[in-house]
């Protein structure tokens, strides 16, 4: 959803307009090449998390709308959660194919979704109480998350299907 702070926040720096205050280091305002003073802009990045976010709530909020293409091989997935578990999941490297394989069955995935659900499979791989490693923990928990995801979908278009 749209955060409510974030709206406040841009509606209080668009109640006056952008005037040219900004202090260049000699102790003026920014000038361009011709000596004439250049207001100063200002930024506004909207993010969605799929698609259909982008391209009907932000397109006609922005000028420029970019959508990030789906995960839909086997190796970008690889790659995107290698990435991702160097940086911030926990996710045993051991794990990174198996995972990446898992979660591709089911069709192309959004890279933010894909880190998710090896998020959620990390926590998962954690509570399971049994012989193997943790990457196959981790790699199994992914199925059981696919499955469960499988299974919300087709009973969501099962309770809809009459409308």
């Amino acid at each position: 959803g749209v955060s409510s702070a974030m709206v406040g926040a841009l509606r209080a720096l668009l109640r006056e307009p952008l005037g040219v205050r900004s202090v260049g280091k000699d102790g003026e305002g920014s000038k361009d090449e011709d000596g004439q003073e250049v207001p100063r802009t200002l930024l506004v990045l909207g993010t969605a998390s799929g698609w259909e976010g982008a391209c009907q709530g932000l397109g006609g909020l922005f000028d420029e709308v970019i959508v990030m293409p789906l995960v839909e091989t086997v190796e970008a997935a690889k790659q995107v959660l290698d990435n991702a578990r160097r940086s911030s999941i926990c996710l045993e490297e051991d794990a990174v194919g198996g995972c990446a394989e898992v979660a591709i069955s089911a069709g192309p995935v959004p890279v933010k979704e894909l880190i998710g659900m090896a998020e959620r499979a990390c926590a998962w791989a954690v509570c399971e109480d049994d012989n193997k490693t943790l990457a196959e923990r981790q790699v199994n928990a992914m199925r059981l998350y696919v499955a469960d995801q499988k299974r919300e979908k087709e009973l969501f278009e099962g309770m809809c299907s009459w409308m």
